[in-house]
């Protein structure tokens, strides 16, 4: 995958290393969206809530307050952290149970609502907002439009009822709007309001000589969201997010989860009520992660808090174009690869995280036939947190590489394509997305107070490929393979977070990416300048 996309995740998309589900830049399309009153109202809502409501301390050894910087560990049945899970369908608030009415905070009073005398049948409703204002000054390198300042609005309604330990149901409305754009705004930008997840789940780990909630099938509409967020996305950094209509399936034992599914994105198409499936993609594939300790119970240190994640994902699209071809093509892509993570305190001595995979299969249309797919990525971080140091800072680096294309004139493509990658892959003033791309990028985030953090990093890109050109984080291709340069270019970036409650964050980022010999060779080569200031509410 990308180069340095495990510090963004954590920096940029606010993402961390999850058990199976961690927590865009493209041309946009103008479209106006009635009734724009829905996210403002759910919004004001939330602020009154997400601001003024502290939530309850979780009670057990098992269970602890979910603070920014900490691992998000509260998927795929894991009990470290069950508020503010990457996948708001993987928050567990049936611990709320034991706490007294009088003692939950209004935001506890919403995730979880008894429906019977014991409240072994109970509902619960969260939200996920975000307003604020983005800058660009010559946001893809000089084309037109070039400069734009607009403000984004997401406001995204979840809802579920659990029925005691066997069956569960979910749903969610998302909304997203952009105002004021001077560049055309894509529907992952701006659509809604319209269905974002329904699904059924039953839970039947008995029947395997487990817990019942260890097995579990998911049937309907729902986000997904694996390892870092590499291969599949939950597409944080625009307004909305990816949602897939399909199958789930889920074991956990002896310290292994696996998941087994099948799904076809949902289209964004602008408008109300008309996301439907999107025929011309699939996505199919088995995850499966594991402590190190599963497999070596002695292991201590470092060792002691890694894992282990190992997949394969199966990907078909109808429409895959490319720098260096003419038309699209028809391909389909099979990934077999592996992720070693640690999961400690990230103030806390080392961490590192390294992911690779093997690309093959078929591409119709490839130099006027069938071509066969090879291609690859590897990709991590390596960090050092001074826990006993004022401010406790922490040092990293991120790196990575994503193969491209050597010979267009061949019948065997090269370029490595991440099925439905992160809306926003480098840095906060960088157009650049997966394929044909290697970079790396140092950095350094300190933490004045428990709730403020400040982050500075650079960033430097570079072709893999001369004969292959660059992408946007959908892969479409925004430059051709003029030149034999494979400078790219560099950014510098700040960025603040300033935590306002335990539901709230206000953080903010300013950017400069300077082109290099590259974009001179493929111009126009502009240097872009981008800012931000955003507040999110989760609950």
């Amino acid at each position: 995958m990308s180069i340095v996309h495990s510090l963004h995740n954590a920096l940029s998309d606010r993402g961390s290393a999850n058990r199976l589900a961690q927590v865009q830049t493209i041309p946009r399309q103008t479209e106006t969206i009635p009734n724009n009153s829905l996210g403002a109202a759910c919004l004001a809502v939330a602020l009154g809530l997400g601001l003024a409501a502290p939530v309850v301390a979780q009670q057990g050894s098992d269970l602890r307050p979910y603070a920014p910087g900490t691992p998000q560990l509260g998927i795929g049945g894991t009990p470290d952290s069950p508020a503010n899970a990457i996948l708001p369908q993987d928050e567990d608030w049936s611990w709320l149970r034991t706490v007294p009415l009088s003692e939950r905070s209004a935001v506890d009073r919403l995730r979880f609502v008894p429906l019977n005398a014991d409240g072994s049948i109970y509902a619960s409703f969260g939200f996920d907002g975000r307003f604020g204002f983005e800058y660009f000054d010559d946001a893809t390198f000089g084309d037109q439009p070039g400069d734009d300042l607009d403000w984004h609005l997401r406001a995204n309604l979840f809802a579920g009822v659990t029925f005691g330990d066997r069956a569960r149901i979910f749903g969610a409305l998302k909304f997203g709007q952009v105002e004021d754009s001077d560049f055309p705004v894509p529907p992952v930008d701006d659509d809604g309001p319209d269905l974002h997840q329904a699904f059924a789940e039953l839970s039947f780990g008995d029947m395997f000589g487990l817990s019942v909630q260890d097995a579990f099938v998911r049937v309907g509409r729902q986000e997904l969201h694996y390892g870092a967020g590499r291969l599949i996305s939950i597409r944080n950094g625009p307004n909305v997010r990816n949602d897939y209509d399909g199958v789930l399936a889920r074991i956990a034992a002896g310290g292994v989860i696996a998941d087994a599914f099948a799904f076809r994105p949902t289209e964004n198409d602008p408008g109300l009520w008309n996301n439907n499936t999107d025929d011309t993609r699939a996505v199919w594939g088995l995850y499966t992660t594991a402590p190190i300790t599963t497999f070596a119970p002695n292991a201590s240190g470092l060792l002691g808090r890694a894992n282990l994640d190992l997949f394969y994902i199966g990907f078909d699209r109808e429409v895959s174009p490319y720098a260096f071809q003419p038309t699209p093509l028809d391909e389909t892509r099979h990934t077999i690869g592996a992720r070693f993570w640690t999961s400690g305190p990230p103030t806390d001595g080392w961490n590192l995280e390294i992911e690779g995979g093997f690309q093959f299969g078929d591409a119709d249309g490839l130099a006027g036939g069938d071509g066969d797919i090879r291609a690859g990525y590897l990709a991590g971080s390596v960090t050092y947190g001074y826990a006993d140091t004022r401010w406790t800072p922490v040092i990293g680096v991120d790196f990575g590489i994503n193969t491209g294309d050597d010979d267009p004139t061949d019948d065997r493509l090269g370029t490595f394509r991440a099925p439905f990658p992160p809306g926003r892959f480098f840095g906060e003033a960088s157009p650049l997305g997966a394929g044909n791309l290697m970079g790396l990028r140092p950095g350094i985030t300190v933490s004045p107070s428990d709730k403020l953090s400040l982050t500075a990093r650079y960033e430097a890109f570079w072709r893999v490929e001369t004969e292959d050109g660059i992408y946007a984080p959908p892969q479409v291709p925004i430059r051709g393979n003029a030149g034999d340069d494979r400078f790219i270019g560099q950014e510098v970036a700040l960025l603040a977070s300033y935590r306002l409650s335990d539901t709230a964050t206000l953080g903010g980022s300013i950017a400069r990416f300077e082109t290099g010999g590259y974009l001179s060779d493929n111009g126009p080569n502009e240097d872009v300048t981008a800012a931000s200031l955003k507040l999110d509410i989760r609950f």
